[in-house]
């Protein structure tokens, strides 16, 4: 699962996060890093 890219939108159809990864932490809980268009990057 890890490695993969998921555009996320919002209502007005205007892209504003790039999911870049996703995994899982140990615990079995999954994980994602997410690259914004601003160019932060968050994980969740």
């Amino acid at each position: 699962m890890a490695g993969y890219t998921e555009e996320l939108l919002l209502q007005d159809g205007k892209a504003t996060t790039y999911i870049t990864e996703a995994g899982f932490d140990d615990d079995g809980s999954m994980t994602f890093t997410a690259t914004l268009l601003s160019g932060d990057v968050c994980r969740a």
